[in-house]
C-alpha cells in the first residue's frame, strides 16, 4: 500500500479552499474557534470547523509557525 503524506504547500492548498468558501482567512477563523465564537463560524459545520482547525495546526507546524507562541499571543491580557 502506497503511503502519501502531505505538505505545507498541500496544506496550503486545502486551507485556500476553505477560505475562499468561507470568506475569512484562516487566521481568522482559527481566533473564532480558539474562542468558540459561534457568530463568525455560522454557516460552517461542526465537522468542517474541526477539519479545518486541525488543517490550520498542522500547516502551521508545518511551515515552521510557532504556534505556541501565537497561542501566548491570543491569550494576553489588552
Amino acid at each position: 500500500m502506497e503511503k502519501r503524506y502531505y505538505t505545507a504547500d498541500s496544506l496550503r492548498r486545502s486551507l485556500d479552499a476553505f477560505e475562499e468558501r468561507f470568506g475569512m482567512s484562516s487566521g481568522e477563523f482559527f481566533a473564532a474557534y480558539a474562542v468558540y465564537d459561534i457568530s463568525r463560524m455560522e454557516g460552517i459545520s461542526p465537522f468542517l470547523r474541526h477539519s479545518w482547525a486541525s488543517l490550520y495546526r498542522d500547516w502551521q507546524r508545518l511551515s515552521g509557525d510557532d504556534f505556541a507562541a501565537s497561542v501566548k499571543r491570543e491569550l494576553e491580557i489588552a
